[in-house]
This record gives structure tokens, sequence and C-alpha cells, in this order.
């Protein structure tokens, strides 16, 4: 990416997902044409999903969110793949961001009850008010607030530039990462750690495409003539971004 402006590199990836995880268990499912289906674990005429096959490790700033267990072992990964690891691996000038993608796949029918519902009045949502309420009590595990893991992210990596996070939907990751290259590419950052992570395998996310019809009894073919529905699941991944000069320097 190199049009105008900075030329951006990517000098780390973590990657958490169905197929395994790094790029080398994706890039054989994907080469084999083989699928990673695995049994359904929740129920609900769900017989297959897309589940992560190795044992996450819990946080005890998330004790029932996988998608932030997800995005902690992919950051983890990533900083290790980039020769970014520990807290003296970042250069002392370095300016950074992070551009986090994530779903709100967690939220419990308690927060549906407590947080939104009351600020509903005449059809129309009280965005000002679910906010007021919501302002003492941001850092409670049983919030599923899409910021959260974005902002362990930017305590962890001691950031003091551009934030953001997305949860448009299945773009979320994508415009994440285009925002993140877009800011090292202007010279607004050296270092942008971008990416996306969710876990649909929650009651909430399974019974929203359940009732859409969109899943699948058994297998993920988008190409075929019999395709019924896709499969559901979860995976994360985390992209390190530099600018050309920025790598070069520090040896990348």
């Amino acid at each position: 990416m190199s049009a105008s402006g900075s030329e951006v590199w990517i000098t780390g990836v973590g990657l958490h997902c169905a197929a395994g995880r790094g790029l080398d268990p994706l890039a054989e499912v994907l080469s084999s044409g083989g699928g990673c289906q695995r049994p359904g674990s929740l129920g609900m005429g769900i017989a297959a999903e897309a589940r992560v096959p190795h044992t996450l490790e819990p946080d005890p700033d998330f004790p029932d969110d996988r998608k932030a267990w997800l995005a902690l072992a992919a950051l983890d990964d990533a900083r290790q793949d980039a020769g970014l690891g520990g807290a003296s691996g970042w250069p002392v000038a370095t300016r950074r961001a992070v551009f986090l993608g994530t779903g709100l796949s967690s939220v419990t029918p308690g927060e549906l009850a407590e947080d939104v519902y009351p600020h509903l009045h005449g059809g129309r949502f009280d965005r000002a008010a679910m906010g007021a309420d919501l302002a003492s009590d941001r850092a409670a595990p049983r919030r599923h607030l899409p910021g959260r893991v974005t902002a362990r992210f930017v305590a962890e990596l001691g950031v003091e530039g551009p934030v953001g996070t997305s949860f448009s939907a299945c773009s979320a990751a994508a415009q994440a990462i285009a925002e993140g290259a877009w800011a090292v590419r202007r010279g607004e950052v050296d270092v942008a750690v971008v990416g996306g992570h969710d876990s649909m395998l929650h009651p909430l996310g399974c019974l929203s495409f359940l009732t859409l019809g969109a899943l699948s009894p058994d297998v993920c073919r988008p190409f075929d003539v019999d395709r019924d529905g896709f499969l559901i699941g979860e995976g994360a991944c985390v992209l390190i971004l530099e600018s050309s000069a920025h790598a070069k320097a520090r040896g990348a």
C-alpha cells in the first residue's frame, strides 16, 4: 500500500481460528479444500460449528467472554511475530494506534433487559440516557461493551495515538484494518495494531442467525448449488502495521 504517503508493512500476525493457531493451519485448510467444522456445543438444533480447536487462556477482566480471550491471544502472537514482545520491544519514540473490529455476541439477556430495553421510548432508542447509565459501570466484568478489549490493548501497549472500535457487523475488522493502514500511510503514527475478534458461540449470537434462517445444519459450502447457510464460529486476527521507515529502522 504505497500509492501516496508512507508505505505500510505488515510485520506481525496473530491468528486464532477454527483451522488452528497461526497462518500455517489456515493455509493448509484452504489449499486442501477441507473443512474445519466440529460438532455443535450449544444445542438449539446446530449440529456443527467452527470452534477454535485449542484451549484459550481465560482472563480475569473478561471471565465469560471468549471473544476477548481470542483477541488477547492474537495480540500476544502478533507482538512476538513482529519482534515487539515485552515492554522493551517498542522503540521509545514509536507513535502507536489501535483499531479493532468486534461484535455484540456476548451481550447477555440480563444486559439487554437492564441496559437497552429501559431506554426504548415510543419506538425510539435514547443512546444518551443509556450512555449516562453505563458511565459509572464500564469496568464491570458483566458488561460486554465493544470498546473494553480495545481499552485493554491501549493499556498494554501504552498507546497515546488514535484509537477506534468498530462493530459494523461483518465488515468491522476490515474497517479497523483500513483505519490503521491509513493512519500509518498519512504519517499520523509509526505503528498501528489492528484486527478483529468475535465469538458467535454464544446464545445471543446463535439465536440471531437461527432467527434469520441463515445457518446450515451441517456444513458451509458457499459456492455449491446445494448451499444451505453458513456455520456459526469464532476467531481473532491481529496485525502489526508499520511504516516502512519505522520497520527498517528497527530491523524488522
